[in-house]
């Protein structure tokens, strides 16, 4: 029988050490079955504004994963599972009998999972292999961009929303701001109009001085995020891409067609 590798990943899903490392594996044992769990992130102030567009950000960000994994020729199925990453693994094993597990979690430093023992204590638990893999997005990445505009309803933060307080957008961020226990409101850095800056000193200057705080990430390269507007999604299913980026129109409709919401 096929062996079965169960995936356990949240915003390190799609990052470069993780999709090279499942494709290891699956070179080593012909026909092995991947499927991945994604344990969906508990609303936190100021980052999430309701638990609907986190499982749909949770579902598009397997869906994605899943294609990038399609074009390696690995086939793999994927669900969202419970906020506490434990219990979503349990849940998992106990829904698909994994010969070996991979859990992906930021570095020691960032990592939630790890000061919540999760590694141990799933081993411990299960006897099933496990095997962790830290994935360093500050370093590498990830392979697409999204940003989410969710729906609104509270008018919360109408700094960030200016005259249109229905809707909000959401991006998960990796660098230095990652993991933020508070509100950030993140300014574009160029002018409406005007073509993404590369580089630090590409910024308006009057930009810059607006800003609270200006980080210098180094030159930028590739297409900024593609932002899609999901806030009618659970009325009527809708949704509408606002801005194509990293991510094409083609790759974004076919994971939401993946999940009924072409």
């Amino acid at each position: 029988m096929a062996k079965t590798i169960l995936v356990v990943a949240n915003e390190t899903l799609g990052g470069a050490a993780l999709l090279a490392r499942i494709k290891e594996k699956v070179a080593a044992e012909e026909g092995a079955r991947v499927v991945v769990c994604v344990p969906r992130t508990n609303p936190r102030q100021g980052n999430i504004i309701y638990d609907e567009a986190v499982f749909d950000a949770a579902q598009v960000r397997i869906d994605l994963a899943r294609k990038i994994m399609r074009e390696e020729g690995i086939e793999a199925i994927g669900e969202v599972g419970d906020p506490d990453p434990y219990t979503a693994t349990m849940d998992a094993i106990a829904e698909y009998r994994p010969d070996e597990i991979v859990i992906s979690t930021y570095p020691a430093a960032s990592s939630g999972w790890l000061r919540r023992d999760l590694i141990e204590r799933i081993a411990e638990a299960t006897q099933i292999p496990v095997e962790h893999l830290v994935v360093d997005l500050d370093q590498e990445g990830l392979p697409f961009g999204v940003t989410l505009v969710v729906a609104n309803p509270g008018h919360r933060y109408p700094l960030a929303c200016r005259e249109d307080r229905e809707r909000l957008g959401v991006r998960l961020l990796a660098g230095p701001l990652a993991g933020a226990m508070c509100p950030i409101f993140q300014t574009s850095a160029n002018l409406s109009g005007e073509p993404p800056p590369q580089r630090f000193g590409a910024v308006p200057e009057a930009i810059v001085a607006a800003a609270d705080l200006a980080i210098d990430g180094g030159e930028l390269t590739g297409l900024p995020s593609t932002v899609v507007d999901i806030a009618a999604i659970e009325a009527d299913g809708g949704w509408e891409v606002l801005r194509e980026g990293a991510l094409s129109a083609g790759d974004l409709g076919a994971a939401m067609a993946s999940v009924g919401l072409g």
